[in-house]
């Protein structure tokens, strides 16, 4: 009896490079997710700071006249907010790592970072001399490095979101009770 030997696997490790384009989309929608999410808690951020500043700032404010605790709990309240938009910001603001991106140019195909140092006559030559091999090793790079920025994007909103419930137990320690507020 003639057995079959299995098929060798193809020499192209297409399966590889189509399932790492969709793993690089995914990461993409999870960094558009997390951009549109740090967008919105951003203009929370504000809209309660604008709040929490007509407390203190407006003479019939609630936290007009601290001293003492109630100081402190404007204080905590106030750099919790500052601390939470930055945090928020750090997240949708671009990081294009210019000097890097530059300095690695020369063989990268996938970043527009690398793209734009290069003419697109050698960007055609890079193109035509490209193997499966680089195709893969240039893919792994393109996920490895998206995937530290998603990373970070996620942890730094995360960490915004718990600034702004920590501060929470402070907002209404020093308020006046609703009797005495001026409307």
């Amino acid at each position: 009896m003639w057995r079959r030997s299995a098929p060798s696997p193809p020499d192209t490790p297409l399966a590889g490079i189509e399932f790492g384009w969709r793993v690089h989309l995914a990461i993409q929608e999870w960094t558009k997710s997390v951009d549109q999410k740090a967008s919105i808690f951003l203009v929370f951020c504000a809209a309660l700071a604008t709040l929490a500043g007509r407390e203190v700032f407006n003479v019939h404010g609630g936290l007009h006249d601290a001293s003492g605790a109630k100081l402190w709990v404007v204080r905590v309240m106030g750099a919790a907010f500052a601390m939470s938009a930055l945090l928020a910001i750090s997240v949708v603001l671009p990081r294009l790592r210019r000097r890097v991106a530059k300095r690695n140019a020369h063989r990268g195909l996938v970043y527009f970072g690398h793209l734009r140092h290069r003419t697109a006559e050698d960007i055609e030559r890079h193109l035509r001399a490209l193997d499966d091999g680089e195709a893969l090793a240039q893919l792994a790079r393109q996920l490895k490095d998206t995937s530290v920025i998603a990373w970070r994007k996620h942890v730094r909103l995360q960490a915004a979101m718990v600034v702004i419930c920590a501060r929470e137990p402070f907002c209404f320690l020093g308020r006046r009770p609703a009797s005495q507020t001026l409307m």
